[in-house]
């Protein structure tokens, strides 16, 4: 048996530019499985074959997810139709990271996450920010900053609905950088209005972005 850790992170690239914005980054510690060289590596949707694949491929559609979500507005839901497939098909297996009570941030919670109608909020953020915000910033770059800037009221929405929603505490993760980069410049106004949102769905950082005020 083999004991891992499964560091996933995604990006993609954004309109006319250099720069790759990221979209997931996030370790997985209940990775466990069983391989013996040159064993075949069966998956079916539906069929829980090995701890191994269904890991693989449910981050493999995870990501697709993401990724078209940031395109469309929910056009990664065929995707996590999918990973919920997956972690349904999971449930009989005996390794963890599958099942509800084992751990509130494991691949079960980041699926229903994203199935969960109660947070479409987090997937209308993914969709404004990088579509409406970062992809037009190129060429309207205060079109696409008003844009990022309404999207966090989503994150907003969210938090309020659930404060320790585990994908809202990965984007945080995942966006802070980016967004401290964002609001290092620009109106006083621009910048008050974020941070003030920051501060509130991502308090054990509320310093660092009390920081681009005075900076």
């Amino acid at each position: 048996i083999i004991e891992a850790e499964l560091n996933i992170a995604l990006r993609r690239p954004t309109f006319k530019t250099n720069y790759s914005t990221p979209l997931f980054n996030h370790i997985d510690n209940d990775f466990m499985f069983e391989y013996v060289e040159s064993q075949p590596l069966d998956f079916a949707e539906n069929i829980y074959t090995s701890n191994l694949t269904s890991t693989l491929a449910f981050y493999a559609y995870y990501a697709l997810g993401l990724y078209f979500d940031s395109f469309g507005l929910y056009g990664g839901d065929p995707f996590f139709k999918i990973t919920e497939q997956i972690v349904t098909s999971a449930q009989s297996a005996n390794e963890s990271g599958w099942k509800a009570f084992d751990d509130r941030e494991n691949r079960y919670w980041l699926n229903e996450n994203m199935v969960n109608n109660a947070y479409k909020p987090i997937l209308q953020y993914m969709y404004e920010h990088h579509r409406l915000g970062l992809d037009k910033m190129s060429t309207k770059q205060d079109e696409g900053k008003a844009a990022i800037t309404k999207s966090l009221e989503y994150l907003k929405q969210a938090y309020k609905e659930r404060p320790n929603l585990f994908f809202l505490q990965i984007i945080n993760d995942t966006k802070r950088n980016e967004w401290k980069s964002i609001y290092s410049e620009g109106s006083q106004q621009d910048k008050t209005k974020a941070i003030n949102i920051f501060r509130e769905i991502d308090p054990a950082h509320a310093s660092e972005y009390e920081e681009l005020l005075t900076g």
